[in-house]
Order: structure tokens, then C-alpha cells, then sequence
């Protein structure tokens, strides 16, 4: 197992919408629609927000339409259905309760936050402008050690990571200055181990995965690159979740290849998966770019953990409290140490048997980070992440319009 690598979230998690001021310090970023949580107001707590913060979303739900019964106003309640809402992307009703937040209360600046990343969902035409040659793309890749792609940046031959850690293009410095983007500093993001790290921000015209091209394109650019040393040399950045919202996009590791479909290809591929029996899951996505399902870690409840492709040689990380729910035994006489976009950080290996929906994939190779927690940005628990290592059993396909996650993998011997 190659621990000597990159971290496995190529780019910052950054807090957004309705953090509290205990989470973390790091600031708004352009275009990703984030907002540091020092500079969101504190509220009373109102009934819901307890299963909120457990990831119990569907009870928080309940609870907060219960306080807007009858027509009945409350920020609070308002608040947390449009967070839920938009997490679901559903994003009327998103929309429809960011209003209401925003009539009620015009100085909480949640509600701008809110609608702004709303925006940048819907495919408005502004940016993220796709077209394809046909119906279906495939873009081989290579894994050494993660997914790697050979794409066109502003008609540039580019070496790209494959990684839904990160947020959607993300360029190294030296490919950004061969290219002549101007950038600017966009803040602080939060890398493995809890560290920061700073980006900048910019803008392309293009982006050409072989007969897939995407036109209008915001760039994010880590100064301290996550490009895995195991990697071939020249790798010029990532590509991350913003970049395969735009298709009905599937991680094939079997076969080696990223295939991009239309999204009108929806109803019919989630029902061909469904009659083949492939695992499928609700999935969540989070602002801006972070993809959440449901798990479980050996026999411990099944809980919230962020899909986050980019760890070669991991197939699952946990949380402290989760390394405790599952009974993982993290292995001290092996600790070693990663470079992440936030400098060095300690991992901790272990094995552990992972269960999505009624699937149970075994003995998948875990880390276990002890000196910080990543997934503390969040305003809800997370119990770890899921990465490649689980991932290259199959395929892995992300449909964004029916909000599913679909595993293709042979049922384990």
C-alpha cells in the first residue's frame, strides 16, 4: 500500500453556507460561492438543528417544516431547508426558501450566500458552457497512482489528476504562468490533517476533454500543489467535481476511462443500473464541490462520509469518533507521513470492511489521521471519506440530476 503520496483531498474543503464560528477560519473564496464562518452571524438554535448537526437530514426536515405550519415565518427553519434543499440540489426549493430567509431577515448575508451558490448550479449559460461530439465521450486515463488525463487548457496539452476532492480546475503555478492567467490570492483552504494552505483564483477560456470541450471555465491555482510524487512528471493540475457536474460522469477504473454523457442520459442509465444490480446510493453535494453518501465501517451505524476519489492506496478514511463506532484498530508501527496541499501530515493504516447500501466490499484498505480532522468544516458530523482504493473494484458514475451514486463492482467472492 503506497502511502508516500499527495493528500487524498487535492484541494481544500472549505466551509459555506450556515457555519457556526467554532468550525473554522478560512475565507470566502470567488466563484466557489464559501463563506468563512467567522463572518456569518449567530443565531438561536431552533428545533431541528440537533439532527442537523448529526447528518440526520430527512428529521431536521421534519422538524423545521413544522415551525412554518400555517404560514408562520422563522430564519432559523428557513435557513436550514434551503441548506438541506440545496445539498439535495433541489434547487427551486432551495431558491424559493434562500427568499424567504432573505425577506425576513435583509441583513443576514446567509441568504446572498445562499442564492449565489444556487447560481452556480444552474447551467446559466455564463460559464461551464459544454458541448460534445456525440452522446458519449470516453477520455482514457492511466492510474499512476491516481486517474491521469490528457486534456487541452486554452488549446495547451495538459497532464491532469482525476480527483473529486477537488473543486474543478485547479492548476499548478507554473501551468497557470505558461498559460498567462491572471490570478488573484482567494484565501485559505483547509487540507488532510486539518492544515491550511492558500490558493488564487482566475479564469480560462476552454477546456477540452478529448470530444468534450467546456467553454468559460473559473480556475482555482494551491501553491503548494497536491500532485502525488508517484505521479509521471509534468502533471499540470486537477480536475475535480465542478468539472463532472456538467455530464453524467463515470470513473470507469476496470477499463481506464472517464466517460462523460449528456445529462438527458439520466432516467435511462439509472434504470439500466438498477436492472443490473449495481449498488445505488443517494447522494448529497455540498458547497462547492464536496459529494457525500452513506456508509458503514465494519459493524458501526451507517453514517455520512464524503466521496473523495483522489487517495491512492486509501479506500476509506474515519474520524476519531469513528474509528472508535467501528472497533478499527489503527496500526501506531506504521505511521507514516503524506504531503498535502497544507504541508506534511501523519496517517495511521488499517483494514476494515466497508458496506454501501446492502454491499459489503472487505479488508479495504484505511487511514486514520490523528493530528487533525478535515471533515471539522462541516456543520454536520462526517465520519470519514470513501476513496480510490474502494473505487477501483468498478465504476463509479455520478449522476447529479437524480442525485444517485452508482457503484458497478462484482459482488465480493
Amino acid at each position: 500500500m503506497n502511502f508516500q503520496v499527495a493528500a487524498f483531498v487535492a484541494i481544500g474543503l472549505l466551509t459555506e453556507v450556515g457555519a457556526t464560528g467554532a468550525q473554522t477560519t478560512a475565507p470566502a473564496m470567488q466563484r466557489a460561492v464559501l463563506a468563512a464562518p467567522n463572518a456569518m452571524p449567530s443565531r438561536p438554535a431552533v428545533p431541528g438543528d440537533d439532527r442537523f448537526a448529526v447528518a440526520d437530514f430527512d428529521g431536521a426536515e421534519r422538524a423545521y417544516r413544522s415551525l412554518l405550519k400555517d404560514g408562520a415565518q422563522n430564519s432559523g427553519a428557513e435557513l436550514g431547508l434551503a441548506r438541506i434543499a440545496l445539498y439535495r440540489n433541489e434547487l427551486d426549493d432551495a431558491e424559493r426558501y434562500a427568499h424567504a430567509l432573505s425577506a425576513d431577515d435583509p441583513t443576514d448575508p446567509r441568504a446572498n450566500v445562499l442564492l449565489k451558490a444556487i447560481g452556480d448550479r444552474r447551467d446559466d449559460g455564463r460559464n461551464y458552457r459544454v458541448a460534445m461530439t456525440g452522446e458519449e465521450v470516453d477520455v482514457p486515463f492511466q492510474i499512476d497512482p491516481v486517474p491521469e488525463i490528457d486534456a487541452l487548457v486554452n488549446g495547451k496539452p495538459a497532464h491532469l489528476l482525476l480527483d473529486t476532492g477537488g473543486p474543478g480546475l485547479d492548476l499548478t503555478p507554473a501551468f497557470a504562468k505558461a498559460l498567462g492567467v491572471e490570478t488573484q490570492r482567494g484565501g485559505e483552504a483547509l487540507f488532510a490533517g486539518g492544515r491550511p494552505g492558500f490558493f488564487s483564483i482566475g479564469h480560462i477560456d476552454r477546456l477540452d476533454l478529448g470530444g468534450a470541450s467546456i467553454r468559460s471555465l473559473p480556475i482555482t491555482v494551491t501553491e503548494q500543489p497536491p500532485i502525488s510524487p508517484g505521479s509521471r512528471p509534468g502533471i499540470d493540475g486537477v480536475i475535480g467535481t465542478k468539472i463532472l457536474y456538467r455530464f453524467l460522469s463515470t470513473i470507469d477504473y476496470v477499463n481506464r476511462r472517464l466517460v462523460l454523457r449528456r445529462k438527458t442520459a439520466s432516467a435511462t442509465f439509472d434504470a439500466a443500473a438498477e436492472a443490473r444490480g449495481a449498488i445505488i446510493l443517494p447522494m448529497l453535494l455540498v458547497p462547492d464541490h464536496t459529494i457525500f453518501a452513506r456508509a458503514r465501517v465494519n459493524d458501526a451505524p451507517e453514517a455520512l462520509f464524503n466521496v473523495d476519489t483522489g487517495g491512492p492506496g486509501i479506500g476509506v478514511d474515519v474520524s476519531k469518533a469513528e474509528v472508535a463506532a467501528a472497533g478499527v484498530v489503527p496500526d501506531a508501527s506504521r505511521a507514516e507521513t503524506i504531503l498535502g496541499g497544507g504541508g506534511p501530515t501523519r496517517i495511521l493504516p488499517f483494514t476494515a470492511n466497508v458496506t454501501l447500501g446492502r454491499r459489503t466490499m472487505r479488508q479495504v484498505p484505511g487511514i486514520y489521521l490523528p493530528d487533525g480532522d478535515m471533515h471539522r468544516i462541516f456543520p454536520f458530523r462526517v465520519a470519514g471519506a470513501i476513496s480510490q482504493e474502494l473505487f477501483k473494484r468498478g465504476a463509479l458514475t455520478f449522476d447529479f440530476c437524480a442525485m444517485k451514486l452508482i457503484f458497478d463492482a462484482p459482488p465480493e467472492p
